[in-house]
């Protein structure tokens, strides 16, 4: 008898124990699902976010950790959120639009090494990703995605941006001193415009997305509490 009333015990706390886990579980799930953007009829969700910075920091060479994915500080997201906004924008363009790029193979091909290189091998990379709940095609749709985007700016943003010899020459004399530390301009001047037209391209991109994100009616969510 009292072993028939033990065992029920047991049972009893062990079917607690499988609800406390299974509604952990689910509070997870609707957790990192949470809608932090839209993008018109389009939803981007905190996973989305923490995948995105998670894949980013690979690129970076860091060393992949679970803590990377699961953002801790709303900083973090904010910031994550905000980048990959932008990026959904350019994407939603060029649909859109009906603007098809497609990125160098070899160049997919020379991202890919580089996140599978953070690992002990392409299999160790995969069960790694397992764990936190990603497949291998979401990599590599993040990866395509991520050219494309580069390609966009380059290419459709690119065009914008015209120098005329004075305004690097400008640019340099400015600069002379503090940035090139007195170089000569014939030495320097590649650089300069280089530098140039990078701050210059961030300008016009700045200003298109501004313009994008207002036309296609992007709205930033308020995050949950404890994010």
């Amino acid at each position: 008898m009292q072993k028939t009333k033990r065992s029920n015990t047991i049972l009893k706390i062990w079917g607690g124990l499988a609800v406390i886990w299974l509604c952990m579980v689910f509070s997870a799930k609707a957790y990192t699902d949470q809608v932090v953007a839209t993008i018109g009829p389009s939803a981007i969700t905190l996973r989305d976010v923490r995948l995105h910075a998670f894949l980013t920091s690979l690129l970076h060479k860091e060393k992949p950790s679970p803590n990377q994915f699961f953002l801790h500080t709303r900083t973090a997201i904010k910031k994550y959120r905000t980048f990959l906004v932008q990026r959904a924008v350019i994407l939603n363009y060029l649909q859109v639009s009906g603007i098809s790029l497609s990125p160098k193979e070899s160049r997919v091909q020379e991202v890919k090494k580089q996140v599978t290189a953070r690992f002990a091998s392409e299999k160790a990379m995969k069960g790694f990703l397992s764990t936190l709940g990603v497949d291998i095609e979401e990599v590599n749709r993040w990866i395509l995605e991520k050219l494309q985007m580069e390609q966009f700016v380059d290419e459709q943003i690119g065009m914008r941006v015209q120098l005329s010899e004075s305004e690097v020459r400008s640019h340099y004399d400015k600069k002379r001193e503090s940035r090139y530390l007195g170089e000569s301009w014939e030495k320097v001047r590649p650089v300069v415009r280089a530098e140039l037209f990078r701050d210059r391209l961030k300008t016009e991109l700045k200003k298109w997305l501004d313009t994008e994100i207002t036309r296609v009616g992007v709205v930033f969510l308020p995050l949950r509490n404890g994010v």
